[in-house]
């Protein structure tokens, strides 16, 4: 009855056909060498997942539990399988895969673009820095001051972001003024 609801065959279409003729053919090797161990007493049970094809014509993924019944003097009778439906199971299992093939990638990429992004920052920085220093060396003249102060009200900030942390820098109007000794302060 199970076997009729996974696989949509009625009892009388199943009736005398061969497991074979609705197993997936990339899963009829496994199964016969399962079948095989079985009767040759290397196994006394088997389990596996295996597909089915439903009578649609779409697989159809399933559990099984078989166990091979023997008489009194040992010789085979019959298999007797328990099986149940896993599709959905196995559907879902797929999706995640792909899904954790996808977020790798980004990591991927996220973490070059971070690393891009710190380096071509870097540079620029560096050169800042260098002026900064001569400006702390050498104050800047009141006329030149009196123009920058229209654009330095407050603070400036360059701030990244990433899950890894926060770089901030930071120029502050101390240093046009002269009031910073040293340019290494100005970084946060």
């Amino acid at each position: 009855r199970a076997l009729c609801q996974i696989t949509g065959y009625t009892p009388t279409q199943l009736e005398g056909l061969p497991v074979a003729s609705i197993t997936h053919p990339d899963d009829l090797k496994a199964d016969w060498e399962a079948r095989g161990a079985m009767l040759e007493g290397e196994l006394s049970s088997h389990r596996a997942e295996r597909r089915y094809l439903h009578a649609s014509g779409s697989a159809v993924w399933v559990a099984i539990n078989s166990t091979l019944v023997r008489d009194a003097d040992g010789k085979p009778l019959h298999f007797l399988s328990q099986m149940q439906d896993i599709t959905e199971r196995r559907t879902l299992e797929v999706h995640r895969d792909a899904l954790v093939v996808v977020e790798r990638r980004a990591n991927e990429w996220r973490e070059a673009f971070i690393a891009v992004l710190s380096h071509e920052l870097r540079t620029p920085i560096t050169t800042i820095l260098g002026e900064l220093r001569k400006i702390a060396a050498d104050p800047v003249p009141a006329d030149e001051l009196e123009k920058a102060r229209g654009y330095a009200k407050g603070r400036f900030v360059l701030r990244l972001e990433s899950p890894q942390g926060t770089i901030q820098y930071g120029l502050r109007r101390e240093v046009l003024e002269g009031e910073i000794e040293d340019p290494d302060d100005l970084l946060r």
